[in-house]
C-alpha cells in the first residue's frame, strides 16, 4: 500500500507544505504528496524554497491554478526547468493533461482555473492560458479514456454536473465582472466550476473512483455517478485543514 497526502490550495505557503509532507511521512507512513494547485509557483518562490529548504521532504506532484504564474511554467516546461525542479527539490509539476503512476496506480492531472479577481490570460493571446480551454478538455478526454486513471486531479471542478460548489458571497462580483461579462458561463450559483472541465466530463467516457481539486478553499464530499468529487481545504499557517490521504491499494480516502 502507497498512502498519499492530500493538499489544497497554499498560495505561497511552501514551509507548511513541507512541514505537513515530513510530518505525515513521520506519523502516517505517506510515500508522496498530490497538491491540487495554487501552490503559488513563481520564480521567486522557486528561487527561496531553494535556498532555505533545498527539497521537499517527499515527490510532491502538483498541476497548476489559477494564482501561479503560467508564462513562467510554459518557459520552465520548454527549457527543461521543470525536470530540474523534479530532479532537485522533489516537486514535480505535471502539465495539461498528463498521467503518472503513482504507488501503482494511474493518476490523470489537468490544470488551470478561471480568475475571479482579474482577466483572464487568454489562449488567443498566450500559449499559457490560466484556464482549461476546450482543447485541454478534449485531450484529456483521450488522455484519461486512454489510460483510465483511478484519480483524476483539477484545480477546479465540472460546472453545473451536481457537484454544489458555491462561491463565497464576497467573491460574487468578480465572478459577474471578470467571468460572466467576458462570455463564460461558470454554472449556475449553487453549482459553480469550470466549464473546461465540464468539457472534459461531457466527452470523457472514463469515470475515474475519485476527482480531487481545490480552489474552493473548503472541504466538501459529493458523489456523481460512480465518481467521488473531493474538494480539498486550502493550506495556511494559521487554519487547520481537514488532513486527508489516498490510498493506493483501495483508491479510497483513508484515515491516518
Amino acid at each position: 500500500m502507497v498512502k498519499v497526502l492530500l493538499l489544497g490550495d497554499a498560495h505561497g505557503c511552501w514551509k507548511e507544505v513541507d512541514d505537513r509532507l515530513r510530518e505525515a511521512s513521520r506519523t502516517s507512513g505517506v510515500a508522496a504528496g498530490i497538491q491540487v494547485g495554487d501552490l503559488g509557483i513563481n520564480r521567486r518562490a522557486i528561487q527561496t524554497f531553494a535556498q532555505r529548504r533545498g527539497r521537499f521532504a517527499l515527490p510532491l506532484h502538483v498541476i497548476d491554478g489559477n494564482h501561479d504564474d503560467h508564462a513562467y511554467l510554459a518557459r520552465a516546461l520548454r527549457n527543461g526547468e521543470q525536470q530540474r525542479w523534479a530532479s532537485d527539490m522533489n516537486l514535480h509539476v505535471q502539465p495539461r493533461p498528463s498521467v503518472v503512476e503513482i504507488g501503482g496506480i494511474k493518476v490523470g492531472f489537468l490544470g488551470g482555473a478561471l480568475h475571479i479577481v482579474r482577466p483572464q490570460y487568454h489562449g488567443m493571446l498566450s500559449d499559457a492560458p490560466n484556464y482549461v480551454t476546450k482543447q485541454h478538455a478534449l485531450a484529456a478526454a483521450s488522455l484519461f479514456d486512454a489510460e483510465r486513471p483511478g484519480l483524476i486531479v483539477t484545480h477546479s471542478c465540472p460546472s453545473g454536473i451536481g457537484i454544489r460548489m458555491q462561491g463565497h458571497p464576497d467573491l460574487k462580483w468578480g465572478v459577474h465582472e471578470h467571468v460572466v461579462r467576458a462570455g463564460i458561463d461558470p454554472g449556475p450559483e449553487h453549482d459553480r466550476g469550470e466549464p473546461g472541465l465540464r468539457v472534459l466530463w461531457e466527452h470523457m467516457h472514463h469515470r475515474p473512483r475519485l476527482w480531487i481539486f481545490g480552489h474552493f478553499h473548503t472541504y466538501r464530499r459529493v458523489i456523481v455517478g460512480s465518481t467521488e468529487f473531493v474538494s480539498v481545504d486550502a493550506v495556511t499557517p494559521r487554519r487547520t485543514a481537514q488532513q486527508l490521504y489516498w490510498d493506493t491499494d483501495s483508491m479510497c480516502l483513508v484515515d491516518a
